[in-house]
């Protein structure tokens, strides 16, 4: 597993849902 890959899928996953990504913090 590639840690720029999971940043990148990460950082996708936030991107398009903001809501989950307010809730995080």
């Amino acid at each position: 597993v590639s840690v720029g890959y999971f940043i990148s899928d990460l950082g996708m996953i936030i991107w398009s849902y903001p809501s989950l990504g307010g809730m995080e913090y």
